[in-house]
């Protein structure tokens, strides 16, 4: 599932989707949110103004068509409403088994307070959340960058990543990252054993690196430096009011890195709703 900005395009998630629908067999599905007029238009609608609307909502629907022509098994969705709720709610409704979008923000409040759509849809969501801000280079993903913690959801995403990286020939690498300030080789074997016992068998080959410092600001330098092009994290419902106005670590790394962030949700996936199109 992408969603579809028809006034600024989304050229990133499109091709992102053509390229994973291309390797899996996949659906796509473009879905475009129309909020309407503003509230002002219901005031003095004459027939030019009715009339210049329905041709807005057609060339909103061809745009889609046009896009969609180029992907695999694909479909579009126009939807009636306002994106900052619809986004989130099918992405929490698992209408489709992988979204892939570009964050946009939400600019009627303050980024540190509002986040973004991905953000608000990576927090809710059910299925995995793909977020890309630049069009992908060929045979993307190359190189995944999982970070490895003591903790059940941080496992079932190293075990996604571990997924990704076998189906898409992808090289793995893990990332320790040593929150108390303090490492040594004792915790180092540690972390390689259990992060071994979650890979399980047959034990694919991976990359390890260690860090000290603040997960959310370490897994995006790891994954820049080092030049991962994709990076899988664990989502985990907010704890406190600190992770509710700054949000969880999966949500601050989906906003400071520039790699793609896939993110795996603590949510179990429910039965896929029916998609109702806008009149």
């Amino acid at each position: 599932l992408v969603p579809f900005d028809v006034a600024a395009g989304s050229p990133a998630g499109v091709e992102t989707a053509r390229l994973l629908a291309g390797h899996w067999g996949s659906r796509v599905e473009l879905v475009n949110v129309d909020p309407g007029p503003p509230p002002a238009f219901h005031e003095g609608l004459d027939l030019w103004t009715l009339d210049a609307l329905e041709s807005l909502g057609r060339e909103r629907r061809a745009r889609l068509a046009r896009t969609a022509a180029g992907l695999p098994r694909s479909a579009t969705h126009v939807l009636a409403g306002s994106p900052a709720s619809i986004i989130p709610r099918l992405t929490a409704d698992a209408a489709a088994d992988l979204v892939v979008m570009a964050p946009r923000r939400v600019r009627t409040t303050p980024r540190w307070l509002s986040g973004s759509l991905a953000e608000s849809s990576v927090h809710v969501a059910s299925v995995p959340v793909l977020t890309v801000r630049e069009r992908p280079a060929a045979y993307w993903p190359r190189r995944i960058l999982a970070p490895v913690k003591w903790t059940r959801l941080a496992d079932r995403a190293l075990r996604v990543a571990r997924d990704w990286a076998r189906s898409l020939g992808a090289e793995l690498g893990l990332l320790h990252v040593f929150e108390d300030g303090a490492e040594n080789d004792m915790q180092r074997r540690a972390v390689v054993e259990h992060a071994l016992n979650v890979l399980g068998e047959p034990t694919p080959q991976v990359r390890w690196h260690w860090a000290l410092g603040r997960p959310f600001e370490e897994i995006p330098r790891t994954a820049e430096a080092e030049g991962y092009d994709l990076v899988v994290v664990a989502e985990r419902p907010r704890d406190g009011w600190r992770e509710a106005v700054f949000g969880t670590t999966a949500e601050r790394v989906l906003r400071a890195s520039s790699v793609p962030v896939l993110s795996v949700p603590s949510r179990r996936a429910v039965r896929r709703p029916h998609v109702r199109r806008a009149a």
